[in-house]
């Protein structure tokens, strides 16, 4: 490639012999920096293979005195090079760093030993020269973690500076110091090849900073400036002072898309600082404060700036936020005044957003037309009930990534998420890791998953999941086409859910991505899974095979012809020509389109000033109105809640009359019991005393039969003898004590 390369600028330079080129870069494989010795002299070449003038000079001299000069020149280049051969065969077998020389590695490797304070080792040298191969490659000049110091800031500058391979330098948790990273990017203020710059971690102070931010405002190329800390040494500082520096910077540069300030303990004033600057810039895309002490009061003006600015990736994580921030969120997605935010991925992990914050951004979200990606993981949502969840996941058709996790949902939030998942078709990644969903409400969770139709990432690691629950998954997986990636990761999964998921990746070939680790599953099942997916993964880049090796072929029918270019630049030259005079000719008419313009924008602007002050008057009654409608359905919901009052009341009283009514009822039927009882054993009584009854006067005509007897007895006596008299006595006082006995005998049958 470079043959041809040399070859095309070569034809590209005699054919246009009057225009001055640029010199193309060496090349930079391993042949171009090796030694060579010419034919005609033992000097070594210089790396480009051009031969010096004094080896010109040795061509027209004899050939005896030219042996003689090239064994002796031989002997000193050989003795020269007996004390670089440690360190020449050290890197013989290595390959070529790309976009470095062995020479400029060595230089690198150098002054980090003088930073370090250590000597040149070869050893050392090789594994430092193995570290470059292998991890400076895509154009990124990669040296973070490699105790750089000063003089290897000084050499890598140089060698980056006329470099135009690299395009990123990363030197992110060295030790530079503010004197390093001053001198690094004023060497680098003109290399118009760099477009990120990685400084984070560097032990830089906010002074320090300041002078770094002044080089890099008038910097021509770069777009992309990191200069966040990271966790453990040489962290960086910006304070307010550096604060101000980046507002500076927003203000004045118009090229930079990215600025990391993660950790720099900013604060709320810087934020205030930063925001000032901020409502200027018009380029700025990516901008990270994460980490920085930010507290929720400061977030409405630093809302406002965002929402007059072009930034599409915001990053508040780790700040203290709480629960005022919530407002302030809301009305950055929803509010009337902010109708200018752009923001598509909004991070906001662990913010100290409760319940009731996240209640107010989902309902804001489900307003929202733009936003992207909504990351809310390691807040304390909670294990209630959330309706607002579960309209934000079905309602809202623009959202792709939602990450809960962490967020201690509970139940309660797998039924909410899966209620919003089946009415949903526009979610793809779903990250709902270490919410402790368990297996009571997870049937849910999985028929809302069966309906989903546009999910292609799930991830429920670290959730109690148990086999039943693991079994609902996949039999929802089973009928969804799109879903390629499944995290399980630290579950209580075993083998029932090992061998549905084993088939499940045998028949589905869009499952790249299944993980399983950390489950009491059989081992057997985790390597035919694995197996499973590597076979995806296999025939997947099949598939996409003929596709890459036609845009191969596209690409090589698109070379470059060096006599289709000088035919372009003749057309554009002549284009330019005829561009001009056209130009000539409308500047008569572009004065008097000015004058009318103006006109047109004078009257323009007073009809934008009175439709202004309409808008204002017209938000004036909104805002009337909104108030209030606001306390209108305040009182209603005191009505409401009043009525609610009454109607449980009123129903706590129906229940107690009612209980009172049961009782009453079972008393009444105790009693009629009690009565029919009674009554029946009265009418046993009186049946009994009518027996008695009969029986007394049964033994009343009896003894009336007895008295007349006794009376005709009497009666017969008294005309008997005496003698009859005295023999009857016993006999009668016989039948008297028999009438007594029979008497006794019926009173004790009688009750």
């Amino acid at each position: 490639m470079n043959t041809s390369l040399n070859t095309s600028w070569t034809r590209l330079s005699s054919a246009m012999s009057n225009s001055r080129l640029p010199p193309i870069a060496p090349s930079l494989n391993r042949s171009s920096s090796s030694l060579q010795l010419p034919k005609y002299s033992s000097k070594v070449m210089s790396t480009s293979g051009n031969v010096s003038m004094s080896d010109l000079s040795d061509i027209v001299r004899p050939p005896n005195v030219l042996r003689k000069n090239a064994e002796r020149r031989l002997r000193q280049t050989l003795v020269s090079l007996d004390s670089k051969m440690n360190r020449t065969y050290s890197v013989a077998s290595l390959e070529a760093v790309e976009g470095l020389s062995d020479d400029q590695l060595r230089g690198i490797y150098e002054a980090k030993c003088v930073d370090l304070g250590i000597q040149v080792m070869p050893l050392q040298e090789k594994r430092f020269l193995q570290y470059c191969y292998k991890y400076l490659k895509h154009r990124d000049l990669n040296l973070a973690e490699s105790g750089i110091g000063p003089a290897s800031a000084k050499a890598i500058a140089e060698c980056v500076r006329n470099n135009p391979h690299f395009c990123k330098l990363t030197l992110a948790k060295n030790a530079l110091g503010d004197h390093g990273a001053v001198q690094l990017v004023r060497t680098l203020s003109k290399a118009l090849n760099l477009i990120h710059l990685d400084l984070s971690s560097n032990s830089l102070s906010p002074e320090g900073l300041v002078a770094i931010l002044q080089i890099v405002t008038l910097h021509e190329s770069l777009v992309s400036l990191d200069i966040c800390s990271h966790e453990g040494l040489h962290r960086n500082r910006l304070g307010t002072t550096g604060a101000a520096a980046i507002g500076d910077l927003l203000v004045r540069n118009s090229l930079l898309i990215s600025l990391n300030l993660n950790n720099t303990s900013i604060g709320s004033e810087g934020l205030e600082l930063l925001s000032a600057g901020l409502s200027t810039n018009r380029t700025l895309l990516r901008l990270s404060v994460a980490h920085c002490g930010v507290t929720g009061s400061a977030l409405d003006k630093f809302f406002k700036s965002i929402c007059k600015s072009r930034v599409t990736h915001l990053n508040l994580a780790g700040n203290s936020l709480g629960a005022l921030a919530a407002d302030y969120v809301a009305d950055l997605l929803t509010g009337p005044d902010l109708t200018g935010c752009r923001v598509k991925v909004l991070d906001l992990s662990n913010a100290k957003l409760g319940f009731a914050a996240c209640q107010k951004i989902f309902h804001a979200m489900t307003q929202n037309t733009l936003l992207d990606s909504l990351i809310l993981e390691k807040n304390p949502i909670g294990p209630m009930p959330n309706p607002a969840l579960t309209q934000l996941i079905s309602d809202n058709l623009t959202l792709r990534l939602l990450n809960l996790s962490n967020c201690g949902l509970r139940s309660n939030g797998a039924a909410a998420i899966g209620d919003g998942l089946g009415k949903n078709h526009s979610l793809k990644v779903l990250l709902a890791a270490s919410n402790a969903f368990e297996e009571e409400k997870m049937s849910r969770f999985a028929d809302g998953l069966q309906r989903n139709s546009a999910l292609q990432a799930l991830d429920l690691s670290s959730n109690r999941l148990t086999d039943k629950a693991g079994v609902w998954l996949c039999s929802a997986v089973r009928s969804h086409m799109t879903l390629s990636q499944v995290l399980l990761r630290d579950n209580e999964l075993k083998d029932e859910t090992g061998q549905f998921l084993a088939d499940l990746t045998r028949t589905h070939r869009q499952l790249v991505r299944i993980s399983v680790e950390n489950n009491p599953m059989s081992h057997r099942f985790m390597q035919e899974i694995r197996a499973n997916v590597a076979a995806n993964l296999k025939f997947q880049g099949l598939n996409r095979t003929p596709g890459l090796m036609r845009e191969l072929r596209d690409l090589e029918l698109q070379d470059t012809n060096v006599d289709v270019i000088l035919n372009d630049i003749a057309a554009l030259k002549k284009e330019e020509s005829v561009l001009a005079e056209q130009i000539e000719r409308h500047k008569d008419k572009y004065s008097q389109y000015q004058e009318s313009e103006e006109a047109k924008t004078q009257s323009i602007l007073k009809e934008a000033a009175s439709i202004q002050a309409h808008k204002q008057q017209v938000l004036e009654v909104y805002y009337s109105v909104r108030q209030e409608l606001r306390d209108e359905e305040i009182s209603c919901l005191q009505a409401v809640k009043s009525w609610e009052d009454k109607i449980t009341s009123a129903h706590l009283e129906l229940v107690r009359k009612e209980k009172e009514c049961n009782a009453l009822k079972t008393y009444s039927h105790a009693c009629r019991n009690q009565f029919v009882e009674r009554l029946e054993r009265l009418a046993e009584d009186l049946r009994n005393q009518k027996a008695a009854k009969r029986t007394l006067e049964t033994s009343l005509l009896g003894l009336r039969k007895q008295v007349e007897v006794m009376k005709f007895d009497i009666e017969n006596l008294a005309a008997r003898p005496e003698e009859d008299l005295q023999d009857k006595e016993p006999r009668e006082r016989k039948g008297r004590a028999q009438i007594r006995k029979k008497r006794r005998r019926q009173r004790s049958k009688e009750p």
